[in-house]
């Protein structure tokens, strides 16, 4: 392959834009899915592997691979209200010394095509 000023500094450094692909697919997934370009060149750089954030943008473009944002997280409980709360009657201590003298409930969120689904379990606390 002939050395232009295009490809001088690919050949020099012994990078194909193949072998930087697998590269920047390894930290994209690495950081799964959440960098941009700049982070990924960053990245690679502090690696020892130098390509301009302009190239990764390219090959990134290229195989489709973007950037996405990461959720930010949302408070689900309000603990800080003056509604009653129900006593704890069982104080962590979950035996029993016959059936149906303890229940205990659990709920579980469930995400489904269809939206979120709760299940709902009841059953007594004994051996």
């Amino acid at each position: 392959m002939a050395i232009t000023p295009g490809n001088a500094g690919h050949i020099l450094l012994g990078r194909s834009t193949q072998s930087l692909k697998i590269e920047i697919k390894r930290v994209f997934d690495d950081e799964k899915g959440r960098p941009g370009a700049p982070r990924v060149a960053r990245r690679l750089k502090a690696e020892g592997i130098l390509a301009s954030r302009h190239r990764v943008a390219r090959i990134m473009r290229i195989n489709g691979l973007r950037a996405k944002a990461a959720k930010k997280y949302k408070a689900t409980t309000n603990s800080k209200h003056s509604l009653p709360v129900a006593p704890n009657l069982l104080g962590q201590d979950f035996s029993a010394a016959k059936p149906d003298q303890k229940w205990v409930s659990d709920i579980t969120y469930i995400w489904t095509d269809e939206g979120w689904l709760y299940r709902k379990r009841c059953y007594y606390a004994y051996p």
